[in-house]
């Protein structure tokens, strides 16, 4: 369901949380795909999925009803829609029997109840409803509207668009004439497309170039987790290492940033804007699946989107996971990260152990707690660490090596050489700090660093925090 800003006549506008993936159920709510089945334990509340089967139940009765779900966005964003509208109702699209086009909203009232909000599709709105994929009649088609190919000649990427969810690809040769579009619709986001048999390619691309490779958190502005400067921070780093790449020889930012939507604060996208501002290249990789699970929310405002393609069935989200660790294989990349939990936290081990630079955590970025998955504040267990390297493996098998895939305490040794950089700053002192930490498993670094709040050191922050990083990459 491709719906734009004000499409939808309602306020707040939830454009946001309408677009994307439908997945058509039963009368029960069961998913008929099993790739969907799957992927729904991924992507979708327990709480959520409950609602859905408890609706169909008592309001699908009629056999010809049509229904079909997208679970509520936040369980993998976790911030406000724009206008501040909740992300936590489920959303089903529903075609009655009478060829009436229905869009209901689900969520919990205070006792438990499910409560349902049901707005009919008209006009414009039933346009919107439409297919996941498209295919260009010809090459020729899309010419003069393709994004442009980052990696030159060592760039395995096709040329293709995103409207919303839909994906618009280039015709291929065998593949059945269907879903055929004579021209690329308003409002097409040109990207480049990784198909599978490209992949390993592609990613062998990434390692062999020197990278600026970021991950870190989306949060609400007002979030409790981040200095409410903390774009401003991670824009000024971008700013400050892509005026040193000549120095660096680092001239590509590589970032997975699930930005949500405008008014968020995305350590990756943020940083990535500042990177490009100064003449730096962005790439933004995401997964096919993902993309047109949540459609715009994907979106970032800067540099080239690569969409690496996925099976059917795979919603582990990894594909960019992926991409962020071959890049940062390279000797010399330059890895940050910046807040986040969980999935933060697992790709600093992963990092921590191919970067020859090291990493580095951008705790100038943090909140009054001083604390985030990036600076090794979660406690840690030889399991966890054990199964964030040996994913590697599932990665890019041509590309992570046993070398990469360690275990045990020949990880833990080698972690123990690999300490984490902190970058900290002193609110007493005015300046930027390095510290180190080392992961270790049954630990966590239970040191505070709280983050910036004075709009007037953010400058002095960022030049030294990428000197210090400037400075460690030459010594590498």
């Amino acid at each position: 369901m491709n719906v734009a800003p004000g499409d939808i006549e309602q306020e707040p506008d939830p454009y946001f949380q309408w677009q994307g993936t439908y997945w058509q159920v039963n009368a029960e709510g069961i998913p008929l795909e099993q790739a969907w089945t799957d992927g729904l334990q991924r992507n979708a509340n327990d709480e959520g999925v409950k609602m859905v089967k408890e609706y169909c139940k008592t309001m699908v009765q009629d056999a010809e009803d049509m229904v079909f779900h997208s679970p509520a966005k936040s369980k993998m964003w976790g911030i406000q829609g724009p206008n501040s509208k909740p992300t936590n109702h489920e959303n089903l699209l529903i075609k009655r029997s009478n060829k009436k086009w229905f869009h209901v909203e689900l969520s919990a009232g205070e006792g438990g109840e499910v409560m349902d909000s049901e707005f009919e599709l008209q006009n414009k709105l039933l346009k919107r409803i439409t297919y996941p994929y498209f295919f260009l009649e010809t090459k020729e088609k899309g010419e003069g509207c393709e994004a442009e190919k980052v990696y030159g000649t060592f760039d395995p990427s096709e040329a293709a668009w995103l409207w919303g969810s839909s994906m618009i690809l280039l015709p291929r040769e065998g593949e059945k004439k269907q879903r055929m579009i004579s021209k690329l619709p308003n409002n097409f986001d040109a990207v480049r497309h990784v198909p599978m048999s490209s992949r390993a390619d592609f990613m062998r691309t990434l390692a062999e170039t020197p990278t600026a490779v970021i991950t870190g958190a989306t949060l609400d502005k007002d979030s409790e987790f981040a200095s409410k400067l903390s774009s401003e921070i991670a824009k000024g780093i971008g700013k400050n290492l892509g005026m040193k790449a000549d120095k660096t020889n680092v001239k590509v930012c590589i970032n997975a940033s699930m930005r949500g939507h405008s008014l968020t604060m995305s350590a990756d996208d943020d940083f990535s804007t500042g990177f490009e501002e100064e003449g730096g290249k962005v790439v933004n990789v995401k997964g096919s699946n993902m993309v047109q699970l949540h459609g715009d929310a994907w979106k970032v405002g800067c540099g080239v989107s690569y969409i690496l393609e996925e099976d059917s069935s795979d919603f582990s989200n990894n594909a960019k996971e992926a991409c962020l660790c071959a890049a940062a294989k390279n000797p010399g990349s330059i890895v940050m990260v910046a807040n986040g939990g969980q999935t933060v936290s697992i790709n600093l081990v992963r990092f921590l152990k191919l970067s020859s630079c090291g990493v580095f955590a951008i705790n100038g970025m943090h909140g009054k707690a001083g604390k985030s998955g990036a600076a090794g504040s979660f406690k840690t267990t030889p399991e966890s660490l054990n199964q964030a390297v040996a994913t590697l493996k599932t990665f890019g098998p041509q590309l992570f090596t046993d070398k990469d895939v360690v275990q045990g305490d020949n990880l833990f040794t080698e972690l123990s050489r690999k300490p984490l950089t902190l970058l900290d700053w002193s609110a007493e002192s005015k300046q930027c700090n390095m510290g180190t930490y080392t992961l270790q498993p049954g630990l966590e670094n239970k040191g505070e660093s709280p983050g910036i709040e004075d709009e007037g050191d953010v400058d002095i922050y960022c030049k030294t925090a990428v000197q210090f990083m400037v400075d460690k990459l030459m010594k590498a």
